[in-house]
């Protein structure tokens, strides 16, 4: 193992650095004009309080677009068990419907 606290191992091991691959093309990404963000990055970039991520894109490509609705409710949704739900709330039965 090297040691950090010396200078001289601290930078012959940091000389060996490759970024990962997917955070550098993330980044690129972030400090271009123009940008495609899969669906999870740009939802995340739309909540992101103070955010100029977005704003200083020139263009904005949804690919997919009939997935966006999806997406969001994957990103911000909650799901509750019945478990919970009886749990939580007296006297609550449910209908089991068998298809």
């Amino acid at each position: 193992m090297t040691n950090i606290a010396n200078p001289a191992a601290f930078n012959a091991r940091t000389e060996k650095f490759i970024p990962c691959g997917y955070y550098d093309q993330l980044n690129k990404g972030i400090a271009a004009s123009h940008s495609i963000f899969n669906y999870s990055n740009f939802l995340i970039f739309t909540q992101m309080h103070n955010s100029k991520i977005l704003q200083s894109k020139k263009l904005l490509v949804l690919d997919e677009g009939h997935q966006i609705e999806s997406q969001m409710v994957d990103q911000i949704g909650i799901t509750i068990s019945k478990k919970t739900l009886q749990r939580y709330i007296a006297n609550l039965s449910f209908r089991e419907y068998q298809i």
